[in-house]
């Protein structure tokens, strides 16, 4: 172990055994000052915390945990309006940054503005700033709105939950998760000061199922919405759900989603207080930011983002950011559409540090499921259950709670979400749950055999107009991938390692391997039967779902009815 992990590790140690007294985020913010180098050289972007107002004089501030891939930051503190590279001893006093693209792109000054960070975090111990407690308006004053209830710490365990869903994001399309040039600084940001699962995987390659999976922690032929159609995809109305084990224990839930592939017809608003769907994906934000400025602690806030779904619509300056970097024009949209949600989760994350939250709140980064880019003949999603379409984001923060900048390898699945969360915060698990809670890995434990066990993947077809004429239900297992075509009772078996790209079909009904997992994956499908079962009502129809106009809008604008 080198000198800086050895220290870093001491710094983790410490945060968490003094998490309640002396570690606070502390929040830097654009100035709007911006310093130009030489011509043509990229400008440096300046951030300052608000006046430290509590300090020791051994305060620490930890400025090496924040990772921001093609961007450099040169840190420094301002007493009396003297720059000095070393904290003063006593406060107040400010810790500046000057923020500068160094990427490969060669960005305008527009794209530059337009793609910088929205707040720079540094974990400090002995040291904080004052949070901005949300202000009701005056006409809200008028209609009685109170100013919302804040707690000093978390002390009793107790944290916000905050789950931020950009729908279509390709695990790989992030530079956190190794891409050479995207542009993704708050995606940086949350892996700098959390826990990045690099081999998280869907639990389909479509929205409706693998939104019903992480609410249920259950499969999608287990939880009912298995397919994007108006016909036999809801949740069953039995299947307990994440919102509902919130609200029972007191949280104020709420959600935004620009999808109405989850909207409140097909059963995923239960549980919440609020359940705002659809909206724009331009206002996904600004209901977000109303909802901060009013919710009590301790909240569930979900948000749901698209802008990385067809079709593509970047606005300049990002249009262009991409432009004939990627192989399909196709690929140079969605990666701008990413670096813009990336902004807009940063405008989130902005907020929360404002009112002093990050210290207590559980923040998880997902991706419903990723992207084909004519891969495999097809440019989309939930049609087929290839990598791309699969593989998703998954970075979880709890400053405090769990380390810093750490990455793990094991696989994880969107049905492991809900038991992780029922673990943490100590309740009482549904009677059926599919995943297993990741916790002892976020506390930098292992979990034995983990490894081990197969994740299953999901494509609904079947009701639909093409391309969704067939159900497909994939075992992954140590780099091995089989699936089935279960309407054609075809089969498809990959070796990932040797075959990354899965273009060799390797399947025979002779080999003995493939055979055992073609039996575990009709094993574990009678299994969601089972479960599938008990929600059920015997000899119920599946009528067709009554959705409101506006959500008809959005299914249309998306693809999905004409």
């Amino acid at each position: 172990m080198n000198k800086k992990s050895l220290w870093l590790f001491l710094f983790v140690l410490v945060f968490v055994s003094n998490a309640a007294v002396e570690q606070r985020l502390i929040g830097l913010y654009p100035t709007g000052e911006e310093i130009s180098r030489a011509e043509g050289q990229p400008i440096s972007f300046v951030y300052l915390s608000e006046p430290i107002i509590n300090s020791t004089e051994d305060a620490r501030f930890d400025t090496e945990v924040l990772k921001l891939k093609n961007w450099r930051c040169d840190w420094y503190f301002l007493a009396d309006a003297a720059m000095t590279p070393q904290a003063p001893a006593k406060g107040p006093y400010r810790i500046g940054c000057q923020a500068a693209y160094e990427g490969p792109l060669k960005l305008t000054l527009a794209q530059q503005r337009a793609c910088k960070p929205e707040l720079l975090l540094v974990p400090a111990q002995g040291a904080s700033t004052a949070s901005i407690a949300p202000q009701p308006s005056f006409f809200d004053k008028l209609l009685g709105v109170k100013t919302p209830k804040r707690r000093i710490s978390s002390s009793d365990g107790t944290v916000n939950m905050v789950i931020l869903m950009i729908d279509t994001l390709r695990r790989d399309h992030l530079p956190c998760y190794g891409h050479p040039f995207a542009i993704a600084p708050h995606g940086d940001l949350l892996a700098s000061l959390g826990v990045l699962f690099r081999q998280s995987y869907g639990a389909s390659s479509s929205t409706r199922p693998s939104i019903g999976s992480i609410f249920t922690g259950l499969q999608p032929k287990a939880h009912g919405a298995v397919r994007h159609s108006l016909t036999g995809a809801n949740l069953y109305p039995g299947v307990p759900l994440l919102a509902e084990w919130f609200h029972k224990a007191g949280f104020a839930a709420a959600a935004v989603s620009s999808n109405s592939q989850i909207t409140r017809a097909f059963g995923f608003s239960r549980g919440f207080d609020e359940y705002i769907c659809p909206v724009s994906e331009e206002d996904v934000t600004p209901q977000g930011l109303k909802l901060l400025q009013r919710l009590n602690e301790p909240f569930f806030l979900y948000l749901h983002y698209i802008a990385p779904h067809q079709p593509y619509e970047p606005a300049r300056p990002w249009r262009d950011l991409f432009l004939g970097k990627t192989p399909t024009p196709q690929e140079d949209l969605h990666c701008a559409e990413i670096a813009i949600d990336d902004r807009r989760v940063g405008a989130i994350l902005k907020e929360l540090s404002r009112q002093g939250l990050l210290d207590r709140s559980l923040i998880w980064l997902l991706s419903d499921h990723g992207e084909e880019f004519w891969e495999h003949g097809w440019n989309g999603h939930g049609a087929n259950l290839y990598e791309e379409s699969v593989q998703t984001v998954s970075i979880v923060s709890c400053p405090g709670k769990i380390p810093c900048g750490a990455a793990i390898d094991v696989p994880v699945t969107h049905v492991d979400i809900f038991p992780t969360l029922i673990e943490w915060y100590g309740w009482k698990p549904p009677a059926f749950l599919q995943g297993v809670s990741l916790l002892p890995l976020l506390q930098g434990k292992t979990i034995p055999a983990l490894d081990k066990r197969p994740l299953m993947l999901h494509h609904g077809g079947g009701l639909d107009p093409k391309p969704h004429i067939s159900d497909k239900d994939a075992l992954w297992l140590h780099g091995k991938k089989i699936v089935w075509w279960n309407q054609k009772n075809e089969w498809e078996y990959y070796d990932l390692a040797n075959d990354p790209g899965e273009k060799n079909n390797l399947y025979r009904a002779d080999d003995e391997l493939q055979q055992t997992l073609a039996s575990r994956l009709k094993e574990n499908l009678k299994a969601c039967e089972t479960i599938r079962d008990s929600f059920m009502i015997p000899g119920a129809a599946s009528p067709e779902i009554a959705i409101s106009q506006k959500d008809r809008e959005n299914l249309e604008h998306l693809g999905y009815l004409k």
